[in-house]
């Protein structure tokens, strides 16, 4: 429809219960401005493990939310490169304590470690060519391509190098 409308929203327990019209009933707050659902930022590398002296999750989700992201997936090409269930399970705990926003992590498919990707990777990255950190596969055997098929997590390719 677009535009702006007004609408009441309740909150309850500190969190949004209900968005509704204008009904005027019960405790209010008039607050002029707009409300806008929160931003997913699909691309981010908070460095975490590794080179947190650039920046990493707790720095990095903080600015998002103070911009207004309340999402981010972090990719998996940093100096420890998330490639494997070990790694990914390692980054989990790590960035879980430290996150101000929810967030996905990202695993780097080489074509050798198919078989121990992580199943629960919100995206399978496939580096074709080469980039920062990354071990790039060059070309994908039937095999591999058979084994990213099983992957429940949508693949995103990153073909330029540099």
């Amino acid at each position: 429809q677009g535009g702006f409308r007004q609408l009441e929203i309740e909150i309850t327990a500190g969190k949004i219960s209900r968005i509704m019209k204008i009904i005027g009933k019960g405790r209010s707050t008039s607050i002029s401005g707009a409300i806008f659902p929160g931003s997913v930022d699909p691309h981010v590398h908070f460095r975490d493990p590794g080179e947190t002296s650039k920046e990493d999750f707790r720095t990095g989700s903080m600015a998002a939310v103070y911009g207004g992201t309340t999402a981010v997936i972090d990719m998996p090409n940093n100096v420890i490169p998330v490639d494997n269930f070990s790694i990914y399970m390692d980054k989990l705990a790590i960035v879980s304590r430290k996150t101000y926003v929810d967030f996905g992590l990202t695993s780097m498919f080489t074509g050798a470690n198919s078989n121990i990707l992580h199943r629960e990777s919100v995206l399978i990255k496939i580096f074709m060519g080469d980039s920062t950190n990354s071990v790039p596969v060059g070309d994908i055997s039937a095999k591999e391509i058979d084994a990213l098929k099983e992957m429940r997590a949508p693949k995103v390719f990153h073909l330029e190098d540099g």
